[in-house]
């Protein structure tokens, strides 16, 4: 809460007066990040379209939203073990983008658009793996991409393990 009420330039008890602990903190955090505009367009992707034009843009808005405030999802992913209010925007998170690639997942079959042999399961699986914040911030920090990098690994991920090539 220090390090916080120093960066907002507050006083640690001026931070109080507004949140009046650590987890009304993180709780105004995750209200926030749930109203974000990635996050909007996400859920508008996952339903409408193309689904396999779908897959690349939620990939790239995925990014884009991990990227917006990466110290921050940092340390809430980091908190979530010990933390209450991180676990729980974690687990509606992870919910939330799961319930989401199991109907993009589930609209992909029905267009004929995954990879000959790959079962549905196998491709909900990938699906989450390409877009989870792990992922993400692997290939951020320890392969140091760039966020531009990042979308288009992991959309060719995506071409070559989920989607059946194009005729």
């Amino acid at each position: 809460m220090e390090e916080i009420a120093e960066e907002a330039g507050l006083s640690r008890a001026g931070l109080y007066l507004h949140f009046r602990s650590r987890a009304a903190l993180i709780d105004a955090i995750c209200e926030t990040l749930d109203e974000s505009p990635e996050l909007q367009a996400l859920h508008e992707l996952v339903g409408s379209g193309d689904p396999r034009e779908s897959l690349h843009r939620i990939i790239e808005v995925n990014t884009r939203f991990w990227a917006s405030d990466e110290p921050m999802f940092q340390q809430l992913y980091g908190s979530a073990a010990i933390d209450t209010a991180a676990r729980d925007f974690v687990t509606r998170q992870t919910d939330d983008r799961s319930t989401g690639v199991a109907i993009l997942t589930e609209r992909l079959a029905a267009a004929g658009h995954l990879r000959s042999g790959l079962r549905v399961s196998d491709a909900n699986a990938l699906i989450l793996l390409v877009t989870s914040f792990s992922t993400y911030l692997e290939l951020r920090r320890t392969a140091g991409l760039s966020a531009e990098e990042v979308v288009s690994m992991l959309q060719e991920v995506a071409e070559q393990n989920i989607l059946k090539p194009e005729p």
